[in-house]
């Protein structure tokens, strides 16, 4: 899980670049946003389903900056889609481990759900279980 207030005052007294500095605060203070409006603070899934989202924003917007051909801004969305991966890659150490594809199917299989609903509750309950692959194999089974 990332401590975001250590990040952020760390953040503001190591890092000189400007750019750097302002994009890696955007995202944490994002985050920290996101903990206040729950309350408590988030867990790593939660953290990095969050930057997921982020880091698709991110590639969204530059890809209309592109094709407007706005580079300058294009560039600063890509700057911070790569602060966002990286934050998201500090935080793939700390889930837990997915299930393959193959760990699935033979849930499923073995299990016997009647329904979708029943199948979709059993995994969520599994941490770090990808839920649209699991109703992508409960669909082709």
């Amino acid at each position: 899980m990332i401590n975001t207030s250590k990040l952020i005052m760390s953040a503001m007294k190591n890092m000189e670049a400007s750019l750097e500095k302002e994009t890696t605060l955007t995202v944490l203070r994002e985050i920290k946003t996101k903990e206040s409006l729950l309350r408590e603070p988030l867990t790593a899934e939660i953290q990095y389903n969050w930057l997921k989202k982020m880091a698709k924003e991110r590639e969204e917007s530059a890809e209309t900056y592109v094709k407007a051909e706005r580079i300058d801004l294009a560039n600063k969305e890509f700057f911070e889609l790569a602060r966002i991966r990286d934050l998201m890659k500090f935080l793939e150490k700390e889930l837990p481990k997915q299930l393959t594809k193959e760990e699935i199917l033979a849930i499923v299989k073995n299990e016997k759900f009647a329904s979708i609903k029943e199948c979709m509750m059993y995994f969520s309950k599994i941490p770090g279980c990808d839920k649209k692959l699991v109703s992508e194999i409960f669909k082709s089974k």
